[in-house]
């Protein structure tokens, strides 16, 4: 739990974060949980810093939360087959 918790704190104070936690924060956005490591109306500006930091990401760190989100939007997409 302790990632949520110092990623939820550095998103909501708006600070810098080291590289790996903004490229933890960008796969945490693109594959949905935001929501629950930015539980509540205090949390409410983590989303706009979240959104931010997202273009700081090196290339190769981009790609990969890109896909990500692809691939989460992919899966939701498809149809599940029983």
């Amino acid at each position: 739990m302790w990632p949520a918790i110092r990623l939820a704190s550095q998103l909501r104070a708006g600070a810098p974060m080291p590289r790996q936690d903004v490229a933890l924060a960008g796969l945490v956005q693109a594959s949905g949980p935001l929501g629950h490591v930015l539980w509540d109306a205090e949390h409410a500006p983590g989303f706009a810093h979240a959104d931010q930091l997202r273009h700081l990401l090196p290339a190769p760190l981009a790609a990969v939360v890109v896909h990500t989100e692809a691939a989460v939007g992919q899966r939701v997409l498809t149809r599940r087959r029983v």
